[in-house]
């Protein structure tokens, strides 16, 4: 078997959108793709559920690729809806090419992804001041939230991912001081610094090819 001598790890950089969330609207946004096994998104509707009677004026809203009239996980997504009676607070929007637009009008993004690569829609969302809820489990997740600092973490499972969502709708001044750091991203990610990290992969793969060549 061979091995790798060396690998490179590079994040997916960000273009800023320049918009900052008031996170005063009460609304929870996901972004992604409806995906059973990958972004989960029942398990927000549960979630939700859950916290929907002592948050009666707080919405939720999926964006992403889901077809409610030829996907079964989306349609069984929108049979959970309808089980909790959640039409008027729970919305399936569809895809669009504003979505800084649409974070901007939110003041929690939910990500109870089981496995991303580097998710470009939860830096997206952080670079708008979104704190983002998500699993401890998911090892990218992991890799760019710090609990309690720029984001919460919680443990798989509906009830975890509630407790969360709930420490966030409940206080404006946590997700205040959450999203000013989740803004943080705007520095660490930028495509700029991607591209700049290629740049030097590249020139020390030339050079390390050279010096073997000789």
């Amino acid at each position: 078997k061979k091995f790798c001598a060396h690998v490179a790890w590079i994040p997916n950089g960000i273009v800023s959108s320049g918009l900052t969330s008031s996170l005063e609207n009460p609304l929870i946004l996901h972004s992604g793709r409806f995906s059973e096994g990958q972004k989960r998104q029942h398990l927000l509707i549960e979630a939700f559920h859950l916290l929907q009677p002592d948050f009666p004026d707080w919405k939720v809203e999926f964006w992403g690729e889901g077809d409610l009239e030829r996907d079964s996980y989306t349609q069984s997504c929108w049979t959970l809806v309808q089980k909790y009676h959640l039409e008027q607070n729970i919305r399936f929007c569809g895809s669009t090419r504003e979505m800084a637009a649409q974070m901007q009008r939110a003041s929690i993004f939910a990500f109870p992804s089981a496995t991303e690569g580097m998710s470009q829609a939860m830096l997206e969302a952080m670079d708008i001041g979104l704190p983002v809820v998500g699993y401890r489990s998911c090892d990218s997740v992991r890799s760019v939230i710090q609990d309690g600092v720029n984001g919460l973490l919680c443990e798989d499972g509906v009830q975890p991912l509630a407790e969360a969502l709930r420490r966030l709708m409940a206080d404006p001044d946590l997700r205040k001081q959450l999203g000013r750091r989740a803004q943080e991203v705007r520095q660490q990610y930028t495509a700029e610094h991607s591209w700049a990290q290629w740049e030097n992969l590249l020139q020390d793969i030339v050079q390390k090819r050279g010096e073997f060549a000789e």
